[in-house]
């Protein structure tokens, strides 16, 4: 299975994301979803890695402290997890080596985690 069907099947398996929105998706490039409580979630494919992230807009560096322990939180769901601030969004990555044995259940895991995390984070 190419990236391209691994990532349509993972986002409309695993976060129920309409096919329909998809199918302007033609070949391997990147693709931004952004979710129903704002943010957006990346997937980018270079040389032996699927990049994943989600961006989650802050209003200001308060809202940083006051969900310190959810930003914790995430950083221990998942040993890949990166967290990063970039001006006034949260930026949360996780890397998924393309080599790995279950690529679509890898790709799923963490695209869930970064959902939740998008979710647990949307009223910052």
């Amino acid at each position: 299975m190419n990236f391209r069907q691994t990532m349509f099947k993972c986002l409309v398996d695993t976060l129920g994301v309409p096919a329909g929105k998809l199918s302007r998706i033609n070949d391997d490039g990147p693709v931004a979803i952004e979710l129903t409580k704002g943010g957006e979630i990346y997937l980018s494919k270079e040389n032996d890695a699927i990049y994943t992230g989600v961006k989650v807009p802050f209003r200001n560096k308060n809202s940083l402290q006051l969900n310190a322990s959810k930003i914790i939180s995430i950083l221990t769901e998942n040993k890949d997890v990166v967290v990063n601030v970039l001006g006034e969004n949260l930026v949360i990555m996780i890397n998924v080596s393309c080599e790995s044995r279950d690529l679509s259940k890898d790709l799923s895991e963490a695209l869930t985690t970064l959902n939740n995390a998008a979710l647990a984070l949307a009223d910052m």
